[in-house]
């Protein structure tokens, strides 16, 4: 997959620009603040309708502008057809189009324009809440198969039903009454999460020679629930507690990804560079996994990487990401530090102006 035009509207503090990109590699670059991250935010949102830098919308909205517009023009591999995905998003919603169709469910959108992101931010993939190592996870999966989604779907309606039951104290059997939804739905969300951290493992030793210098990326899983139970055992013998605490406690809810540095915690035995270098090492072999599952090509961004990571494993990062032979933007404040390929595009950006080097 590839994104051979964008079309962007009032997105932070660039009013408009219409853009055509190579398909190998795209360089970025401008001063601080200029606008160069945030036309790969852009490119993100497309994809995920979601930020990676915050998530308020009127952080995103250009001063005094009602709305925001991207509008992208997609290439699946070698299909000469182009296919249009649009989306529009004010203070009152958001809408997305995909030609002309509009989408239902933002796993239409993922679907459409599969893209990673390596930022500033990406450390918060170890050191953050478990929250974003599910999405992590989630992404992975659902990529890989296609009824994840609408069991998450069917757990997560459930979830929101006995939570609410639970909140308003109402009777037992009212509250119970969702607990084999919740069981059923769960059990396979616990499995496909489980053989796509397996199949990360089997990925990551080579991207760890490289890139941790041999040392050891442990990758461990945790479901939610109690090892060597089914989640409707637990869900019956914890009942008492959940109505107390007027929500479920267990559950796929509650899953994480653990992640290990030479055995120990990653959170508190890796320094924020080495976390850094971990969560790029994770993105490309998500990304590797990806392409080898599906035949598809991965649009990977890369933001900044001359601030976040020494000479040597930036250059080792973009080398990564460039044999993953999809798309790639990066940003820099100088194209110095930008690799020399012969099919690449530059862009510079200027207080929100982007400028075809």
């Amino acid at each position: 997959m590839s994104l051979v035009r964008l079309d962007v509207r009032n997105f932070r503090i660039i009013e408009q620009a219409a853009l055509e990109f190579s398909d190998n590699v795209n360089l970025i670059v401008g001063p601080n603040a200029s606008g160069k991250t945030s036309l790969l935010e852009a490119i993100y949102f497309l994809a995920h309708a979601r930020s990676f830098r915050t998530p308020q919308f009127e952080h995103l909205l250009r001063r005094g502008a009602d709305e925001l517009r991207l509008v992208g023009r997609l290439r699946r591999g070698r299909d000469p057809a182009i296919e249009v995905l649009g989306l529009r998003r004010d203070r009152a919603g958001m809408e997305v189009r995909a030609g002309g169709r509009p989408l239902r469910t933002l796993a239409e959108l993922a679907a459409r324009l599969p893209v990673l992101a390596i930022h500033p931010e990406s450390h918060a993939l170890v050191s953050g809440a478990p929250t974003g190592r599910r999405a992590f996870m989630d992404w992975g999966v659902f990529h890989v198969e296609q009824g994840f989604y609408g069991e998450w779907l069917r757990y997560s309606r459930a979830l929101k039903q006995r939570n609410a039951a639970l909140k308003r104290r109402a009777a037992e059997r009212e509250i119970r009454i969702w607990d084999v939804e919740l069981a059923a739905a769960a059990s396979i969300i616990d499995r496909s999460r489980a053989a796509y951290v397996k199949h990360l493992r089997e990925v990551l030793p080579s991207l760890c020679d490289r890139l941790l210098k041999g040392r050891g990326l442990g990758l461990g899983y945790r479901r939610g629930w109690r090892e060597g139970e089914e989640l409707a055992e637990v869900l019956a013998s914890d009942f008492h507690r959940d109505r107390e605490r007027g929500h479920t406690h267990n559950g796929p809810h509650r899953a994480d990804l653990t992640l290990e540095l030479d055995g120990l915690p990653a959170v508190t035995g890796a320094s924020r560079g080495q976390q850094k270098i971990m969560v790029a090492a994770l993105l490309i072999a998500q990304a590797r996994l990806y392409t080898a599952t599906s035949g598809e090509k991965v649009v990977m961004l890369g933001d900044d990487l001359a601030s976040e990571l020494d000479d040597e494993h930036r250059q080792i990062v973009i080398a990564e990401m460039q044999a993953l032979e999809g798309q790639l933007f990066l940003t820099a404040l100088d194209e110095s530090v930008l690799p020399v390929v012969a099919d690449r595009r530059m862009f510079h950006v200027k207080q929100g102006r982007v400028m075809i080097a």
